[in-house]
């Protein structure tokens, strides 16, 4: 297999949106990824991962690059950081953030760990306590394999 560039994974991963928006099923996102020489495997959370975060969307798929770097692609994200009642300025950071991520497991800590600061701050500021499984070390259980 040929090394596949950053731009490359991107420019299928946008390709494969597309795809979804237009009612491509979820399911078929692994087989057709692999058709393009990419190993991929959409994983779910365990059992014992749901019954503490009923609340998350519980699918994501991911790609390994011949080089051994892993993309995590999320049709889900944003749904994982809504909250009842947000700030104001959450709020406003929520409608940023895209609902589809696709990026390396260093950009998906980075972008958890951002959201749930921004998300404790909101907690703090609307006068109520975050949720244990709020915060980032409870959040990034839902990509399992990446810490």
């Amino acid at each position: 297999m040929s090394k596949h560039t950053r731009e490359e994974i991107v420019y299928e991963m946008l390709k494969i949106k597309k795809l979804i928006k237009k009612g491509y099923e979820h399911e078929a996102l692994v087989p057709y990824i692999t058709s393009l020489g990419y190993f991929a495997e959409q994983v779910q959370l365990s059992s014992k991962l749901k019954k503490f975060t009923y609340f998350l969307p519980n699918k994501f798929s991911y790609i390994m690059i011949p080089n051994n770097e892993i993309y995590i692609i999320d049709f889900n994200f944003k749904e994982s950081f809504a909250i009842a009642r947000p700030s104001e300025s959450y709020k406003e950071l929520y409608e940023k953030i895209p609902s589809v991520f696709i990026g390396s497991i260093e950009d998906l800590k980075k972008c958890v760990f951002m959201l749930c600061d921004r998300m404790k701050t909101s907690f703090i500021n609307t006068g109520m306590d975050l949720p244990p499984w709020r915060c980032y070390k409870s959040m990034i259980t839902k990509w399992r394999f990446v810490d």
